[in-house]
């Protein structure tokens, strides 16, 4: 677009006789290379911040993921299950849900062998 509107426009002022409009063509071309300069430092610094956004977003995902799921099973852990009870509780388009609990009598000795260390 640049060249089609300033180049002829500015090699017919140049041709013109009187000095102005030499110096309109120059201001012409310089003020219109200035803006173009400029929004594409703009253009660039856009990119850059969508392209910081979506890491961001990656880095969110991934700290998300780490807070609420097990790392060694990749179920939902604590946290999760009191984030989603809490949104299914203020949840004003949930009319019921339930909540089931599970109590597995024996179950001590397996979790010893393959649950988490004990801390204690």
């Amino acid at each position: 677009m640049f060249a089609i509107v300033v180049i002829p426009t500015s090699l017919f002022l140049i041709t013109q006789p009187e000095p102005v409009f030499h110096a309109i063509a120059v201001n012409m071309v310089l003020v219109i290379g200035a803006m173009i300069f400029v929004l594409d430092r703009a253009n660039q610094h856009f990119r850059n911040g969508i392209e910081k956004q979506s890491e961001l977003n990656a880095a969110n995902t991934k700290i998300r993921k780490i807070a609420n799921l097990d790392s060694l099973t990749e179920l939902a852990n604590r946290r999760h299950f009191f984030h989603f009870l809490h949104s299914r509780i203020e949840d004003p388009d949930c009319e019921k849900f339930a909540l089931v609990l599970l109590d597995l009598d024996g179950f001590k000795p397996i979790n010893d062998v393959f649950g988490a260390p004990n801390w204690r």
